[in-house]
């Protein structure tokens, strides 16, 4: 071969000879080619049928032929290929099954024998002669790369993966070879090689879409099929289905396992997988690029968020340790890209909503109201009411007194009384609420070059909410930039975010207008004459206000419609955020970070009594001494300022190796670091008098001397607010974690944390024991035996582990508080924490069980998750001997279990022209408490939850066991010892547990959501579905004891009261007595005739949205543009209870925050240019 190739010339008669040896090859060949196919033309297969391994089909060609099919290559065995054969001949099945392999076959006899293509030397010659290196780029359909992505030599086994830029190199490619460029959940690509490929644009496939998802853990990302943990991947598109200024709204239903309810216990109103604590915190730890936030995360725009992940097991969470124990919600902001070209996005929209339902608050009604103060007054309730002095007496009151004396007829006064037949609720809607109006803008700038990406953003958020004179304005920026140098083994990444938002409260809450210094207010109260005259509410009997201080007072009406104009109180916040990263890498597996956060954010809550409020005019009055003409005034003219103040510094470094190498069917990943932590807090309160808001300033007053109040006479201290606590919270943690992978389906991980604090004791710390997590997957479905056509993917995952938990009302070390001087003037105190250096973190032992799926080709998908866990070192209180100075110590002294499930199932119910697809979450969660060491005593203790009940639930609901109503008097018929009894005071301080009734658990042990979208051509509709179910809640009633001393607003129910023999059939409300028995209330408050079941079915919200995609193909105005409309808060579709209550908002008299929030519709238009 060698002479042939180099020599031009040839010995004489070699042409000829030649000649003569190709004749006799191809006549072999053809003889040979003739007998073989003679007897494989007459071997048939059927077979149609997709995802078939080709072992499978090994087997049907045997089953069908009588041909064994003999190979080496397991890989190949394990192949799945759609098969479309009708009768199709052996040969041509053979072919088919190596087709685009560097495999080829050969039949002997009743054998298919497939062998290794071997190459000829003068191939392999030609291919190292003939051979190029290759440079690309992978991106997406916006030009973003694709990092992570596979460029495979087709035929062969050459293959690279591309780098953080999404570029790839391949050197010594045959110069017309074949390459298949793909990427998880993009349909492949193949093009032809050669040196300068430029950008390959991948585009995504539909059909695999689900599979493109990484979980961030805030330390490291990696592949969701390569996690042994239950993680949760919220992205980007999901997150904007909604609108709204915060981001946990966006999370509520999208995600299994986590719960948005007020029994919480924490600022955010959510868990996930239920409690794990009793008394310590109870809220998920909030982690933003890659470090936990100490700021307000209602402060970060939605906007700039990119996805979210839920860590919601140990395997998942536990390398955040001490923090993790109840969950952790790991958000990732928008990033830019390298060789991305530059993109901008605005988002804007306008919310408008409707008025709150003002008579879902359960107030008295107004008949009913007067009916009980004419009662009240003709039993002598008000006979020692003389002085003019004395505290306010309703306007009905009033003229009660004045016909008691004599002033005016009978007649008169119920002409009078008649003309307060007003619902102050009428008021409240007219004055005192509009329709909220909320206004977002965002703007967002991206891109990158080869050695730089970059993120910019820009939002503002413009609210008005439904209360008069509340609102909100808020500006967010964003800049985040990272620079590579030294070839892409130097990475530095810079960024910055800040929020501005300026908060007003100026809005006249219902409930916070009262009558006299604490009285609710009465319900036919009116805020306006028919003229437009602001009216004034009575603080103190009018005809006292009438004549004290003989004019020289100021004056003290309290209008609060006036209130409403002068109203000045505002928080402003300032957050700021500030990062450095920089990765070093050593090799293409070795790498090293090191990063560090600043944080630095301060809340302002400034409340500007102006001179003219009836807040500063009362306060000087009542401090105010008149000496003839003279009038001495200790608290000076001018405004009154109550300051809050809230500010925060962290700082936060982390130090972190990694490494990760991929060879033969070998994944080896593995992190270990150490970081350190810094928190300092401080909380201050102030008091300014005679404030100057334009010069800042104010006036000094003596808060030491004793004066007289000018109403009561008694001797009193001018308010002091003056109070500042300063925290400090340190950590240092060493953490590591490793994942091992063989064969892409065996993984198995483990993860371990140190952390020590200031916040524990020293001998805790000095113990060192690590929170850890051990985990395992097996991706059952890619295993050569595995047969189960219909379940095309099948994953199963175990872990194990511990997180922690950290309560920070306790410390280890002796805290006392200073009191008042005692009456000998010496200083006191009181111990606010006792000692403890064994003062630990709580631990939680979580174990997950879990089940990844798919079916029928993807149209049926999602997962499973069992979860157990047990709380140990639980914070919990302990009784002490009266000797130790102490009555309870709290201390790591209880436990408690729980466990639960997570359902996930997505279909994909039509997927042509018209697509249908449904998500369905379905959770579940329960808890016990298994170790506490204070017991109840009586059945009051177990109803009240004055403390946590051993095998019962964190937040039980207890009651009084009810036998109905007196048929003859109207009284609640509770049970003593087992027999119905009306002795009230006996059964509240029972011990007999067949006295109660045990309801079951306040919060829901069964929640979700359903969620469906529809898509045809650019239109497209979705809408939720959310689901609570399992729990019980207890309504408000009337309360007799409040409403005839007038610290209540009374009930409705007071109109469906016990009233004649008979009622006790259409009603459970007792009748009203007088005097009232305040054991009598406390039981039917806490009766079993209150408690109600709080399932039901919600439906959140519906998304509109029509795609301009498409309309703009030949103008560069706009690459897309997407107009939506959003509707929220649509309401309940079904609950099991009867009387007309949301249970997410439990209605109580005078509390109008417990109002069901109104419906809201959103118009947005969403523009990418």
């Amino acid at each position: 071969m060698y002479i042939i190739f180099t020599r031009y010339d040839m010995p004489p008669g070699y042409i000829i000879k030649l000649l003569v040896i190709m004749k006799l090859t191809v006549f072999i060949l053809i003889t040979t080619l003739m007998q073989v196919s003679a007897a494989t033309f007459g071997q048939k297969v059927i077979l149609k049928e997709n995802n078939l391994t080709i072992e499978r089909v090994f087997k049907e060609i045997h089953k069908q032929t009588g041909y064994y099919v003999l190979m080496e290559n397991s890989e190949f065995k394990s192949t799945r290929v759609n098969t479309k054969f009708q009768n199709t001949p052996l040969n041509e099945v053979m072919d088919f099954l190596v087709k685009e392999t560097d495999l080829t076959y050969t039949i002997e006899e009743n054998t298919v024998v497939i062998k290794k293509k071997v190459p000829s030397f003068l191939e392999r010659l030609v291919e190292r002669w003939a051979s190029i290196d290759v440079r690309g780029i992978v991106v997406d359909e916006k030009g973003l790369p694709l990092v992570g992505a596979t460029v495979k030599v087709k035929g062969t086994e050459k293959r690279v993966v591309t780098g953080e830029k999404g570029e790839f190199y391949l050197q010594s490619v045959e110069e017309r070879a074949v390459l298949v460029i793909s990427y998880l959940g993009y349909e492949s690509k193949e093009i032809t090689a050669n040196k300068d490929i430029g950008a390959v644009r991948l585009i995504l496939s539909e059909g695999k879409l689900d599979e493109v998802t990484i979980v961030s853990t805030g330390y490291q990302e990696i592949p969701k099929e390569r996690a042994t943990g239950s993680f949760t991947v919220i992205n980007n598109q999901l997150i904007n289905r909604a609108v709204s200024t915060n981001i946990m709204d966006r999370l509520v239903g999208v995600s299994s396992g986590l719960l948005q309810n007020d029994g919480t216990g924490n600022n955010l109103g959510i868990s996930i997988r239920g409690r794990s604590t009793i008394f310590a915190n109870t809220q998920p730890l909030i982690v933003v690029d890659n470090f936990p936030y100490d700021g307000d995360i209602n402060n970060i725009n939605p906007n700039d968020i990119e996805n979210v992940t839920l860590l919601k097991d140990a395997a998942a969470a536990s390398i955040w340790g001490a923090r993790s124990g109840n969950g952790v919600i790991v958000i990732t902001t928008k990033k830019g890209s390298y060789n991305g070209k530059t993109q901008v996005s605005l988002n804007s929209n306008v919310t408008i909503g409707g008025l709150p339902k003002l008579s879902y608050v359960p107030n008295i009604s107004t008949s009913g109201y007067i009916e009980m103060e004419k009662l009240l007054f003709s039993n002598g309730f008000y006979a020692q009411i003389g002085g003019y002095n004395q505290p306010a007496l309703t306007p009905i009151v009033e003229i009660l007194i004045r016909q008691r004396n004599n002033e005016i007829t009978e007649g008169e006064a119920n002409t009078l009384i008649a003309k307060f037949n007003h619902d102050s609720r009428d008021d409240f809607k007219r004055y005192l609420y509009r329709k909220p109006v909320n206004q977002q803008y965002a703007l967002n700038l991206n891109g990158g070059t080869q050695n730089q990406k970059y993120y910019l953003s820009a939002g503002l958020d413009k609210n008005l909410n439904s209360l008069k004179g509340n609102g909100l304005e808020r500006l967010t920026l964003n800049a985040n930039n990272t620079y590579s140098f030294l070839n892409n083994k130097l990475e530095i990444t810079t960024g910055i975010m800040y929020m501005y938002s300026n908060v007003q409260n100026n809005g006249i809450s219902p409930g916070s207008i009262k009558y006299g210094s604490y009285n609710t207010l009465y319900p036919y109260a009116r805020l306006s004459d028919d003229q437009g005259n602001h009216l004034s509410i009575p603080k103190y009997r009018q005809i006292y206000l009438d004549t004290a201080g003989g004019g020289k007072l100021l004056d003290w009406n309290y209008r609060p419609l006036d209130e409403l104009a002068l109203s000045d109180n505002t928080t402003t916040q300032n957050d700021v955020q500030a990062s450095f990263i920089t990765r070093y890498k050593f090799s293409k597996q070795l790498s090293f970070d090191l990063k560090y956060l600043y944080g630095r954010g301060n809340s302002k809550a400034d409340n500007v009594n102006a001179p003219d409020s009836y807040y500063t005019r009362n306060l000087i009055n009542r401090y105010s001494s008149i000496s003839g003409d003279v009038v001495t005034r200790p608290i000076p003219l001018g405004a009154i300022l109550n300051r809050t103040s809230v500010d925060y510094k962290s700082q936060n470094l982390r130090a972190q190796a990694n490494y990760s190498n991929a060879w033969d069917n070998n994944n080896l990943d593995f992190i270990a670091g150490a970081e350190i932590k810094d928190l300092v807090s401080k909380i201050g309160d102030d008091i300014i008098y005679g404030y100057d808001k334009k010069h800042t300033n104010g006036s000094p007053v003596d808060n030491v001397s004793l004066f007289p109040n000018y109403v009561t006479g008694n001797s009193m201290q001018i308010p002091y607010g003056s109070f500042e606590q300063n925290k400090i919270d340190r950590y240092v943690s060493f953490f590591g974690n490793i994942a091992y992978t063989y064969k892409k389906r065996y993984i198995i991980s483990a993860s371990a944390r140190q952390d020590a604090s200031n916040l524990i004791g020293v001998n805790s710390n000095q113990k060192w024991v690590p929170l850890w997590s051990v985990g395992g997957s097996w991706i059952l479905s890619d295993e050569k035996f595995y047969q189960v056509n219909w379940l095309n993917y099948l994953k199963i995952r175990a872990t194990y582990g511990y997180n922690g938990n950290v309560d920070k009302s306790v410390a280890a070390y002796l805290v006392t508080q200073q009191l008042t001087n005692n009456v000998y003037g010496n200083p006191t105190s009181y111990i606010q924490n006792s000692p403890n250096p064994d003062l630990r973190w709580e631990r939680i032992g979580m174990l997950n069980l879990a089940l990844d799926y798919s079916l029928f080709n993807n149209r049926l998908s999602g997962s499973f998750d069992y979860y157990f866990k047990s709380g140990f070192d639980l914070m919990g209180f302990s009784s002490l001997a009266p000797s130790t100075g102490l009555t309870v110590f709290k201390g790591n002294t209880s436990n408690m279990k729980g466990r639960g499930v997570d359902i996930v199932i997505n279909s994909k119910n039509m997927d042509n022209a018209f697509k249908w697809s449904t998500s369905l979450l379905l959770s579940t969660a329960r808890d016990k408490v298994t170790a506490y060491n204070v017991n109840p005593t009586t059945i009051s203790d177990y109803i009240r939850g004055s403390s946590p009940i051993v095998g019962k639930t964190v937040y039980p609901v207890f009651s009084y066991r009810a036998a109905g109503l007196d048929a003859q008097t109207g009284d609640p018929i509770g049970y003593l010892n087992g027999a119905v009894s009306k002795e009230y005071g006996a059964i509240l301080l029972s011990a007999n547990h067949e006295d109660m009734v045990y309801n079951g658990s306040l919060l829901p042990t069964i929640f979700g959501s359903v969620q469906n979208a529809f898509t045809y051509k650019n239109f497209s509709l979705s809408f939720l579905l959310t689901y609570k179910l399992g729990y019980f809640f207890r309504k408000s009633s009337v309360n007799y004891d409040n409403l005839l001393n007038g610290f209540g607003y009374g009930h409705v129910d007071f109109d469906k009261r016990w009233k004649k023999p008979g009622d006790e059939r259409i009603t459970s409300v007792p009748s009203l007595i007088y005097p009232n028995s305040t054991e009598r209330d406390e039981f039917y408050s806490f009766s079993e005739s209150l408690v109600e079941k709080g399932d039901h079915l919600r439906l959140k919200d519906i998304q509109i949205a029509y795609s301009l995609n498409g309309k703009f193909k030949n103008t560069s105005l706009f690459n897309s543009a997407h107009i939506y409309v959003y509707l929220n808060n649509l309401g309940i579709i079904w609950k099991a209870n009867k009387s007309g209550i949301d249970p997410d908002m439990i209605p109580t008299p005078g509390q109008y925050s417990s109002i069901p929030l109104a419906k809201t519709i959103a118009l947005g238009l969403k523009i990418d240019l």
